[in-house]
This record gives structure tokens, C-alpha cells and sequence, in this order.
């Protein structure tokens, strides 16, 4: 009996849910590291749309040539924000079991990567989008957005987190897209990894229906509007803290599975 125990916890040692665990313990001051670099992301994004509401008020008639121009700079500085703060957060990462090393080498590859998947993506989802709103009635556009571009977003996230890990690790773009064509060869080796990802995605739909269900057949009848925006703002609050731990949850055991 005490065997078959012992061979239990010994097989939850070794999924990747107890790993990512253990890897965090490791060092807590570099996750906390990692949510800093994060905040300063986020920060910089805002800062980023506030710059191009200045420059471009909602009602302000721009050029097509000026518009373009300016929309192409702010895109290029939106890649480079998170370039930057993705490439020092994978950096902390990657040192969670070794001393933490913040070296820039070969950033500009590392950017130029990311600036040219964001561009692929964007005309790749735009295509699907016009194919949608192109071919499909329009009672059901909203919902085939969700069910083509979810699988479509998974896919590219995972591609790109695989591609990262590998960059963080090998220090070279050519390097870490070489590992990465051969480890798609042996996608077995990612299976946990996607499984965590969509197991942690369902959960989040399930909380997001929740929170729906709740507003519909709860808050919505509550007289008090000031007690609906504080019980809302809370839920809010909840489900971005959730969706944010299974994010750093996510992140990490890119470097776990090996």
C-alpha cells in the first residue's frame, strides 16, 4: 500500500504541473521580476495608445499617407516594448535555476522576429476576418470570430512560446528556429504543455460564463447601482488575477519541459 503511494506521488513529481511548481519556488523574488517587467509592459502600452489618441483624436480626419505612416511607427514601437520587456522576462526565466545573466545579445534579431510575426499575424487574422464577414450571414459573424480565431491565437502562441524558449536558451534567432522545425517533429515532446495551455483556457471560458450568468441573473436586478459596480469591478478584478497566473503558469513551463 505505502508502495503504490510512493509511486503515485513519485508520477506527480514528475507532471509538468508539480515541475512548474517547483521551478517557481526556486527563485520568487525573479517570478516577482517577471510581474514588474509585466506591469512596466502594460504601462507601456497605455502610454503607447494615449501618444496615438494625442496624435490622432477619434474625431480627427487624418490623410491616408499620414495615418498609415504613423500607424506603421506606432506598431514598430509596440513590437519593441514587448520585445524588450519578453526578452528581460524570459531572461529571468530561463536564470530561475542559475544566476541571473541580462544580457542584450542579438535583441535586434530577437525584434526584428517579433515585428515581422506581428505583422504576419495581423494580415493573417485580418484575412479570416474579411473571409468572414464576407462569406458568413451576419447573425453568426461574432460567433464564428470566437470559433476560428481562439484555435488560430492558441496555435500562434504556443508557436511563438516554443520559438522564444528556444531563442532564450541558444542566445541565437537561427539557432532557436532550427531547434524549433526539428522539435515540431516530435511534438509529443509539447504535448503537456498544450494540454496545460487548453486545459487553462477552458477554464478561464467556464469563470468567463460564470461571471455572465451572475451579471444576467443576479446584478442586473440589484437596485443599487453603486453595490452592481463595486461587486462587478471585483469579478473583474478576479478573473484578470486568474488570467494572469495561469498566463505566468503557461510561461514557465515552456522552460520546464525539456
Amino acid at each position: 500500500m505505502q508502495k503504490n503511494s510512493e509511486q503515485k506521488q513519485s508520477w506527480f513529481k514528475k507532471t509538468l504541473f508539480c515541475k512548474t511548481l517547483q521551478y517557481c519556488r526556486q527563485k520568487p523574488s525573479y517570478l516577482f521580476l517577471t510581474m514588474i517587467y509585466d506591469i512596466v509592459f502594460v504601462l507601456g502600452l497605455y502610454i503607447l495608445n494615449k501618444l496615438f489618441t494625442y496624435i490622432f483624436p477619434p474625431k480627427f480626419s487624418a490623410p491616408t499617407t499620414g495615418f498609415m505612416i504613423v500607424l506603421l511607427v506606432m506598431a514598430l514601437l509596440f513590437s519593441l516594448i514587448y520585445s524588450l520587456a519578453k526578452y528581460v522576462i524570459l531572461s529571468i526565466i530561463d536564470s530561475f535555476a542559475k544566476p541571473l545573466q541580462l544580457k542584450l545579445e542579438n535583441f535586434g534579431f530577437f525584434y526584428l522576429f517579433n515585428t515581422i510575426s506581428l505583422i504576419i499575424t495581423t494580415l493573417f487574422l485580418l484575412t479570416i476576418d474579411v473571409f468572414i464577414k464576407t462569406y458568413i450571414k451576419p447573425d453568426f459573424i461574432a460567433t464564428m470570430q470566437y470559433v476560428l480565431f481562439i484555435p488560430v491565437i492558441i496555435v500562434l502562441y504556443f508557436i511563438l512560446s516554443v520559438v522564444h524558449s528556444n531563442f532564450i536558451k541558444k542566445r541565437s534567432m537561427k539557432s532557436a528556429l532550427k531547434q524549433t522545425i526539428s522539435s515540431f517533429s516530435r511534438l509529443q515532446t509539447y504535448k503537456p504543455i498544450f494540454n496545460a495551455v487548453i486545459v487553462n483556457i477552458v477554464l478561464l471560458l467556464f469563470l468567463f460564463l460564470f461571471v455572465y450568468i451572475i451579471d444576467k441573473t443576479y446584478l442586473s436586478k440589484l437596485q443599487d447601482i453603486n453595490l452592481y459596480i463595486s461587486i462587478s469591478f471585483f469579478l473583474f478584478i478576479i478573473l484578470v488575477i486568474v488570467n494572469y497566473i495561469l498566463h505566468i503558469f503557461n510561461r514557465v513551463s515552456f522552460y520546464v519541459n525539456e
